[in-house]
């Protein structure tokens, strides 16, 4: 072995040894800090997390009255269109009572209009 292979060694061996303490140093900073800045990130996430479930139960609890206050309404409209259709319903049948009673009248005048007719002394 020559010096300059000697030289070319140690500065290759350095230079490995450099770049694996500055991957070591880093890793090493990486789980020191790195641990604090996670838990921290939790601890957000979690308040976070916490925060939604209670605006999704507010969510539900409004949506459930809601649902209520929107069956109620359509229970009260349906109720009213049922009285309404009931009270057309009596109108259409004494409607239909009263055109029934006028046509039997009808019929009688015409049965008294040509017996009259049919009676007539210059007939």
């Amino acid at each position: 072995m020559t010096r300059e292979d000697l030289t070319l060694a140690l500065a290759a061996a350095l230079a490995i040894a450099a770049i694996a303490g500055w991957a070591l140093h880093a890793l090493w900073t990486r789980m020191r800090h790195g641990g604090a800045a996670g838990l921290a990130s939790h601890d957000e996430m979690a308040v976070r997390l916490h925060d939604a479930e209670e605006a999704a139960d507010v969510a539900r609890t409004n949506l459930s009255q809601g649902l209520a206050h929107i069956q109620a309404e359509r229970a009260e409209t349906e109720e009213a269109l049922r009285r309404e259709l009931t009270q057309r319903e009596a109108e259409l049948i004494a409607a239909m009572d009263s055109i029934g009673e006028l046509r039997r009248d009808l019929a009688d005048w015409r049965n008294a209009y040509d017996a009259a007719i049919a009676n007539r002394p210059d007939a």
